[in-house]
């Protein structure tokens, strides 16, 4: 049988392995919609369920578009951050109070753009939804280097953005991410047209945002706020992939991890994975894994906080799904 004829069978095989997988999720209320994209040349994108769990509600597709949640950390401020720094505009040694003067205060004068990217600048979590504005030059830091996951200090770094680039972080994520890889269905704030193909999230949110600061502040944050479909997602890390956003040498040292101390990278995560693999995850049910050699990635896409986040399922959820996209090349 030659290998044109017997890519079908296989083809079938591996879409009723992933759908025996999605479907006890789904029984299970991990999720009620989920897409996903595996780079298997060419890149294999799939679906399963409904936007919410009644049998009227629309059906998930490639074109979903869903709350990426802290993918957007990766996906538009990673990203943007590389650009910069290849152009000599972001130093990753330099501290933040060369751009903000509160930070020039005895606590919070060394912290650098490094520290921003690896959650180790001592700025808390989070802050206060309904005082984020005020809060977020105000908040105290801790004076430890440890790495603790901070939401405050991507909101810090986009104010550096913003500034460096001067524009705002939507139209930087465009200029910088969106047109060079020609992207479309992956935006900040989704108009309203394009909002019925949004996967609702908590409290039947539907293209507005699930993250309560990045709500309290308009949508537009470097933490979270962006929506995308699995399509444009995959086509966002073929190009990453093959150099066409920054130089493979600096995708190679931002997503190295930085030391022993933490799994984290400058931006990214790489989970630990001794083989290279890193990417990052989002609160909403999302995912993205990347290898650099040999080049693949894999992503999921969920809306698991719909109708309530209360279930913590995906957390057992994602290693099978990972397991299976990485044992399913063709």
């Amino acid at each position: 049988m030659s290998q044109e004829a017997d890519i079908f069978p296989r083809l079938i095989e591996k879409h009723q392995r992933f759908e025996t997988l999605f479907s006890a999720a789904r029984k299970e209320r991990t999720f009620p919609a989920a897409s996903y994209a595996l780079d298997n040349s060419p890149t294999f994108l799939g679906a399963y369920g409904r936007y919410d769990y009644t049998d009227g509600s629309p059906a998930s597709n490639a074109d979903t578009l869903f709350d990426l949640a802290s993918l957007t950390k990766v996906i538009c401020t990673t990203c943007v951050s590389m650009r910069l720094w290849e152009r000599h505009k972001l130093p990753l040694d330099a501290p933040v109070a060369n751009w903000l003067p509160s930070f020039t205060s005895s606590e919070k004068q060394a912290i650098t753009i490094a520290d921003l990217l690896l959650h180790r600048s001592g700025l808390p979590p989070v802050i206060d939804p309904n005082r984020a504005r005020e809060e977020l030059f105000e908040c105290p830091v801790s004076a430890s280097k440890e790495t603790v996951y901070s939401d405050v200090g991507f909101l810090v770094l986009q104010e550096i953005l913003e500034r460096v680039g001067e524009a705002t972080l939507d139209e930087l994520f465009d200029r910088e991410v969106v047109a060079p890889l020609e992207l479309s269905d992956i935006c900040f704030c989704p108009p309203w047209p394009a909002r019925s193909r949004c996967a609702p999230t908590l409290d039947s949110l539907q293209g507005e945002v699930h993250d309560p600061l990045a709500r309290a502040l308009g949508g537009v944050c470097a933490h979270a706020g962006l929506f995308g479909s699995a399509k444009s997602l995959a086509k966002w890390a073929e190009g990453l992939l093959a150099g066409q956003l920054v130089k493979p040498s600096t995708l190679a040292l931002w997503s190295r991890r930085f030391d022993e101390s933490s799994t984290r990278a400058l931006g990214w995560d790489t989970y630990g994975h001794p083989n290279g693999m890193f990417g990052h995850m989002g609160y909403t049910g999302t995912s993205i894994w990347l290898e650099l050699e040999p080049q693949w990635f894999a992503l999921l896409l969920t809306n698991r906080t719909y109708p309530s986040d209360s279930s913590t399922a995906i957390r057992e959820f994602r290693p099978k799904f990972l397991d299976l996209a990485m044992s399913a090349g063709l």
